[in-house]
């Protein structure tokens, strides 16, 4: 499955996941995004797991991991769409998402994300 970067402000991407996040594409996400983040010049990057319905560890750990890369090119990680079952898993596995904004949905990443872009301009 493909993972689209989508811009949808001046400085604000994102990628939605749909489906399963296997090793490969985890790793194909990640290049993208980091990619993306850098072409755009982007200040915030939202990945939305709204359509994942099971994340296993290679995928909590991948997440992770991009969203820790985003933060080291000097943007902020948004994680949208956290379900019950994604949630329980990341806590059972105790990976740690303390510097990540994790919010519910897309439109709320969003929101945030361009507020911060307006906090930024004053």
């Amino acid at each position: 499955m493909a993972t689209p970067l989508l811009p949808v402000a001046e400085g604000v991407l994102v990628m939605p996941l749909i489906g399963k996040l296997d090793a490969q594409r985890a790793t194909q996400m990640t290049d993208t995004l980091l990619s993306g983040v850098t072409q755009h010049r982007a200040h915030t990057a939202i990945l939305d797991v709204t359509g994942v319905r099971r994340m296993d560890t290679v995928a909590i750990e991948a997440l992770a991991r991009a969203a820790a890369g985003v933060r080291l090119l000097g943007a902020a990680a948004v994680v949208t769409g956290v379900g019950p079952t994604v949630a329980q898993a990341i806590v059972r596995l105790g990976v740690d998402f303390g510097q990540v904004t994790v919010l519910g949905d897309l439109k709320a990443g969003v929101a945030h994300a361009l507020a911060s872009a307006h906090k930024r301009r004053a």
